[in-house]
């Protein structure tokens, strides 16, 4: 079936597929539109994360031991990994290996943005 735009969206539960990077602006507003369909709290992992998983004491920040992570922790590592892995899924090997150095979802967004806009406009697209 052919389609009018270069970005296609088989449906269910995958994100909008970037089948080219001329349709990028495009497909960013189609990622959003998925993340709050499916799932509104990921766009946290893409605006403000990765999440910092933090003990404080005394007015002293110190990263949490992975021992000491409880559900809501556990909950926020699940959130960023399933960010990342959401706009990692919708893009094409190619384009995913040249950014195979992000490791997190804001970090990813921001340099697809960088790279295929010409600036960091669309960081703020997936801004409610």
């Amino acid at each position: 079936m052919a389609t009018s735009s270069s970005t296609e969206h088989s449906g269910g539960n995958r994100p909008p597929a970037l089948v080219s990077t001329r349709e990028f602006d495009d497909w960013t507003k189609k990622m959003k539109l998925f993340f709050q369909f499916h799932d509104y709290t990921l766009l946290s992992s893409i605006t403000d994360g990765p999440h910092k998983l933090v003990n404080t004491t005394a007015d002293v920040q110190r990263p949490k031991l992975v021992s000491e992570y409880d559900e809501k922790d556990l909950a926020l590592i699940a959130r960023d990994n399933k960010a990342y892995g959401t706009i990692a899924m919708a893009l094409p090997m190619d384009i995913f290996n040249i950014f195979a150095e992000y490791t997190t979802a804001k970090d990813l967004w921001a340099a697809l943005c960088t790279r295929y806009e010409g600036s960091e406009d669309c960081k703020g697209r997936i801004n409610i």
